[in-house]
């Protein structure tokens, strides 16, 4: 357990597998990617079985432009590569069939099928942008590295538990939520019933290791790496636009949520009570020296700069856990257009829902151009403007099924007074 999950230790959870919270539980493979191919593939053999080389015709949405012996295309999901002559033929581009242009085109596609894991590793074409300033590739490195290691250690749950709270009228917006360090989704419930009911939109908070019924022990680098692979999930398996997320991160929450907007251009993001580091953040608590010993996570101050999508900030200034000057901070090297709320009265765990959170939000979300009216035809959602998950994502895995809940040891009960 490195030193980070001592001076920000996981809570005892609130919540077990047979709570009636349970049933809104949504279970995140971590291996969609894997379950995405092997359903492309079983529709393409399905295609092969049904149609004749020269029965087949492509869709429109498989072709696009052909002009100047150059065939721009989208992902060829549904056509084996046997099948491409007969699309020349059906076009009538015989002239495209010799030479140079035929064995690159039958490379490209050959590239394509043969891995299928490149497919849907392409996050450009989910607006991941800025991606080479994301982190220095040392940084990287040692993250997937100490990842690694970690694995052979333990062995992490093939399914990240998530809590998905849909608004029943319909919505164009799924917040998703970063919880703080002292609450678990179960514990974060109340306060997204809130959210969900008043901004009107729909939530899903995710669960971090250590906590609740996900166990293992408490880690910064997967809590991220699980952050990315829900939200990549909600992107690529469930079609949703990034442009109809928003990302929310409350105290250690906001590290995930910022760091995740300064990767992907998402509808906009709210930050409650966040800090510039982990070190910066351990150094008000613990004192300066102290602050040595904590390794670095977290650096919203670095990840805000790539932030460009509108940014609200609401931080208490009665907060002594978390100095207000760190979000003033981040308020002012925001790369986007950014809004800082800071009432008086609010300190870092209690403040006024409606009047503080909710009034100011809303308030923004109008000025920033930002609607949660739903169309019938919204990619991702039903016509009733709701996300609505396989039902397999919806049972309870076998893994956790005896799973006890995660308890908080002496030493972090300790520290939770100090905190306080």
């Amino acid at each position: 357990m490195e030193m980070n999950s001592v001076l920000f230790p996981a809570p005892k959870s609130t919540y077990t597998i047979t709570d009636p919270i349970a049933r809104d539980l949504v279970f995140i493979p971590r291996n969609f990617k894997k379950i995405m191919k092997q359903q492309m593939m079983e529709e393409l053999k399905s295609m092969q079985d049904q149609q004749s080389p020269r029965d087949y015709q492509p869709d429109d949405d498989q072709i696009n432009v052909i002009q100047d012996d150059f065939i721009k295309t989208q992902i060829y999901s549904k056509m084996p590569n046997k099948k491409c002559v007969s699309v020349f033929d059906t076009l009538e581009m015989r002239k495209h069939r010799l030479g140079e242009f035929t064995d690159r085109f039958y490379q490209t596609q050959n590239s394509k099928a043969n891995n299928a894991d490149e497919l849907f590793n392409d996050t450009e074409s989910l607006s991941r942008f800025n991606s080479n300033t994301l982190e220095d590739d040392n940084d990287r490195t040692q993250s997937f590295n100490n990842l690694k290691n970690k694995e052979k250690q333990q062995k992490l749950m093939d399914h990240i538990p998530c809590l998905y709270l849909p608004f029943d009228h319909g919505s164009s917006k799924i917040l998703l939520y970063f919880h703080g360090n002292a609450e678990d989704i179960g514990l974060s419930r109340p306060f997204l019933d809130y959210i969900r009911q008043l901004n009107r939109m729909h939530v899903m908070a995710v669960e971090y290791v250590g906590y609740g019924i996900y166990q293992g022990d408490v880690d910064a680098n997967q809590v991220m790496f699980d952050a990315e692979t829900v939200l990549e999930f909600l992107i690529k398996y469930q079609q949703i636009d990034p442009q109809q997320i928003v990302l929310c991160g409350r105290s250690i929450g906001s590290g995930p949520a910022t760091y995740l907007a300064s990767k992907y251009l998402v509808s906009c993001l709210m930050l409650i009570a966040p800090f510039t580091s982990i070190r910066d953040m351990a150094k008000q608590i613990s004192g300066r020296v102290f602050q040595y010993f904590i390794t670095d996570r977290f650096r919203n101050k670095d990840y805000i700069k790539r932030v460009k999508c509108p940014t609200f900030i609401l931080h208490g200034q009665k907060d002594t856990l978390i100095p207000l000057k760190q979000s003033e901070y981040l308020h002012f090297k925001c790369g986007g257009p950014c809004a800082l709320v800071t009432p008086r009265e609010m300190d870092h765990n209690q403040f006024d829902i409606i009047n503080d959170l909710i009034i100011p939000f809303n308030t923004f979300m109008k000025k920033a151009g930002i609607s949660n009216s739903y169309s019938t035809n919204l990619q991702g959602f039903n016509k009733d403007g709701v996300v609505q998950f396989d039902q397999a994502f919806k049972e309870i895995p076998q893994e956790f099924e005896k799973v006890q809940a995660t308890k908080s040891s002496i030493w972090n009960w300790i520290i939770r007074k100090l905190q306080k």
